[in-house]
């Protein structure tokens, strides 16, 4: 793409932003075109404003932490991919990019322990398998389907890893193989059907998205992932009042699904809708208490409403279930400082130096909570910690 036309995607992108600023999208699209144009501060800023819109959505921490990297600001590269590890469905690339990140930054002990972590949380994942060379786990799983044997699994494995190694085309036309060669409504089926939806609406495919939806619909009539098809579509456009028109629906046929509950609040929370997202999100709980991205969501309303009990209860009951969360640390934090309990905040964002060190971010708050528990030494070992890291 040339110059002036890098110029023209800005302008048309800015046009649909002035009339709907909430499309982060387009958004992500003028900080691609601010970074190939050399403008990484201004690529940064759309970037950040695009984690801050969506609640931290993946793909925006993807590019803010690849911008960081162009300036050899590494430690906020860090923070961003490990954000993104911490709030995002899409674990197996997060941990695939924080790996890379470690091996191209000379941190091997890290790579060494974060591809651990891999195998044991994802053991199933071409992230594991392929860490070492993923060119000849590619060259054996290619053999194997020659072979027969395991052949929808092996598609399923090689399709999978072509996602996660930046080749989509590839991964999408080897999972439609599975799509075309496995049992419909099988679990096998539905497993690839899910990465496929989710393939097609991450890259704003609506059309092979509803074709997909088709196909389901032909093969389980009954399957629960028709239920929020075509609400995940609305939201995934922006159309809320229509994702919370057709949600509503579900909540009302199916009473006992969580995580339509849990979905219907996500799409309240985006339309500023509070009260109506608190009490969708309580449901959910109640339904399923171990539903952890649902109490984040809820303590983060309650937030909001300087209700910093209720925080710090949801708080509890998310690092029982996940000991380490930074996202519930955070919370934490939040809600202590929020009522002056200035000693167990910082207890806080200690723990969440514990775990991830170089988050300038948090060593800065930690340094400010120092400074209001009065311990101005401490305040300034904090600080000094963090200036080296940044």
């Amino acid at each position: 793409m040339r110059l002036r036309e890098y110029e023209d995607a800005v302008r048309n992108a800015t046009a649909v932003l002035q009339a709907n600023p909430n499309d982060m999208v387009m958004r992500l699209l003028v900080a691609e075109a601010r970074l190939a144009q050399g403008k990484a501060d201004a690529a940064l800023k759309e970037a950040q404003a695009a984690v801050d819109q969506s609640k931290d959505d993946p793909r925006a921490l993807f590019l803010v932490a690849r911008i960081y990297r162009g300036l050899k600001q590494n430690a906020e590269a860090e923070a961003a991919l490990r954000q993104a590890l911490n709030v995002g469905e899409n674990k197996e690339r997060a941990y695939r990019e924080l790996i890379t990140f470690y091996r191209e930054t000379d941190q091997a002990q890290k790579a060494e322990q974060t591809l651990e972590e891999v195998r044991t949380v994802l053991p199933n994942s071409p992230v594991g398998l392929a860490a070492e060379n993923p060119e000849q786990l590619e060259k054996e799983l290619k053999a194997r389907i020659e072979q027969g044997g395991s052949r929808i699994k092996d598609l399923t494995l090689l399709g999978r890893l072509y996602l996660m190694t930046d080749q989509a085309d590839k991964g999408v036309e080897t999972l439609q193989k599975v799509l075309d060669e496995a049992e419909g409504g099988s679990p096998n089926w539905r497993e690839v059907w899910q990465l496929l939806f989710m393939q097609y609406l991450g890259t704003n495919k609506y059309d092979k998205a509803s074709d997909l939806t088709r196909r389901l619909k032909e093969a389980d009539p009954q399957a629960t992932e028709l239920l929020f098809a075509e609400p995940l579509m609305a939201l995934s456009q922006n159309r809320l009042d229509e994702a919370v028109e057709q949600l509503t629906q579900v909540v009302k046929e199916h009473g006992t699904f969580s995580s339509a509950y849990y979905l219907l609040g996500q799409v309240l929370a985006a339309g500023r809708r509070w009260e109506e997202a608190t009490a969708r999100l309580q449901r959910a709980l109640d339904l399923r208490p171990n539903l952890v991205p649902a109490r984040i969501l809820l303590g983060r309303l309650y937030l909001r409403q300087g209700n910093y009990q209720a925080v710090l209860i949801e708080v509890g009951e998310v690092l029982r279930f996940m000991p380490g969360y930074v996202p519930a640390l955070e919370l934490q934090a939040l809600a202590n400082a929020g009522q002056n309990l200035w000693d167990a905040a910082a207890k806080a964002r200690e723990e969440i130096a514990r775990i991830v060190p170089n988050e300038v971010g948090n060593l800065v708050k930690l340094a400010a909570l120092h400074l209001q528990r009065g311990d101005s030494k401490e305040a300034e070992r904090v600080f000094l910690r963090a200036y080296g890291v940044a």
